[in-house]
């Protein structure tokens, strides 16, 4: 795991930056890897990845930004690879997934 870690922890920083384009193209990135086992496996890895996808960014982040932030955590949940049981995604990130979707996009719909 440590050159997919590195590699899964410099396409975050890469991607997390101020420039919404960039970003966007990060996030595309991102969600390509979400295609296949280990790349869902090596993001998920990185606590660094997690916690860029958990942060809404409050008003500083832009719609479509958090939008596609969205669809990359519902694509997740959807995965193939996304049980529970399998050892793909770490029980607690899993629960952290589930409590995001259901927040929806901007944190607050259905919040607990």
């Amino acid at each position: 795991m440590g050159n997919e870690l590195n590699s899964i922890e410099y396409l975050v920083k890469t991607t997390d930056v101020p420039f919404q384009d960039i970003e966007k193209s990060g996030l595309g990135v991102i969600k390509k890897l979400l295609n296949w086992e280990w790349g869902m496996r090596a993001l998920f890895s990185s606590s660094m990845a997690v916690s860029y996808l958990l942060n809404r960014g409050g008003a500083n982040k832009a719609k479509d930004i958090l939008e596609t932030k969205y669809r990359i955590i519902q694509k997740t949940m959807q995965s193939k690879y996304f049980f529970k049981s399998s050892n793909v995604i770490d029980p607690v990130i899993g629960s952290q997934l589930e409590v995001y979707y259901s927040q929806g996009v901007f944190g607050t719909e259905g919040a607990p």
